[in-house]
């Protein structure tokens, strides 16, 4: 499904398949839903929806898919096309897993911190020492570090959260072999960093009567600026060579919200 989803999506496409995702998620959860609110008239809804204690603070779990994007580079001079060595990233389809703290300090509004591992996703392979003798598997530790701002849509008696914002992402990559044989001249062995926006939206379902415990879904574009690469394609490229690499983050996870407001 991953690669699916690589092949398919692109930077103009994020906007469509946000509001996709979302349309979808929502047709999901409406006809579980529906028959909560049949007893009640429309005015008691919307009076109910004005009135309906919500948890502001929240602990989410996820497990993400990281599904590459597109790549360029600054040194279009010396860049022809994409494929050709040390112009654009290459990054590998990878799963890894995030947790986040979010504060709605409003009924609509609320900002929170992520933090994401993304799993091996520099597209290295195994490493042969010049030789050929020996070889080594090289690995990708990627941590993302997200502030954002979201508005969020509150529906079914804080049943159902709708959200959408964006932030800033910090992205850190150390890149190591693994195992315990090393050789001179490892051109992956470094660590790289970058920055740049990011876009969320999230739906989130909460079955239980108080609203404590919620399951939901996200997707999340990001955009990241970094220098020398983070990928195995660009192993080799300039040190101050910049890159600008976009990439999609899809998952779901648990959600865990307390401390009742009004």
């Amino acid at each position: 499904m991953l690669n699916r989803l690589s092949e398919n999506w692109g930077p103009r496409r994020r906007s469509t398949t946000i509001a996709l995702f979302a349309c979808l998620l929502i047709c999901l959860f409406a006809p579980m839903l529906q028959a909560q609110g049949k007893s009640k008239s429309k005015k008691k809804k919307n009076k109910a929806a004005e009135t309906a204690t919500y948890n502001p603070a929240a602990l989410n779990v996820w497990g993400n898919g990281f599904i590459p994007g597109s790549s360029s580079t600054s040194a279009s001079a010396q860049c022809p096309s994409a494929s050709a060595p040390s112009c654009a990233e290459n990054f590998s389809n990878a799963v890894g897993a995030g947790v986040g703290f979010q504060y709605r300090a409003l009924r609509n509004l609320e900002g929170g911190v992520d933090f994401d591992l993304l799993g091996n996703f520099g597209g290295f392979g195994t490493q042969a020492a010049a030789s050929g003798a020996v070889t080594q598997k090289t690995n990708v530790l990627g941590t993302m570090i997200t502030t954002s701002a979201r508005a969020v849509l509150p529906l079914f008696d804080e049943r159902l959260l709708i959200s959408g914002g964006a932030g800033l992402a910090l992205l850190f990559a150390d890149i190591n072999p693994s195992g315990n044989e090393q050789f001179s001249g490892c051109y992956s062995c470094r660590s790289r960093r970058g920055h740049g926006p990011i876009e969320m939206a999230e739906v989130i379902y909460f079955p239980d009567q108080g609203r404590h415990f919620g399951i939901g879904f996200r997707v999340a574009p990001v955009q990241i600026t970094t220098t020398g690469g983070f990928s195995a394609a660009t192993a080799g490229a300039n040190p101050n060579q910049i890159f600008k690499d976009h990439f999609l983050l899809i998952g779901g996870g648990v959600s865990l919200r307390f401390g009742g407001k009004k």
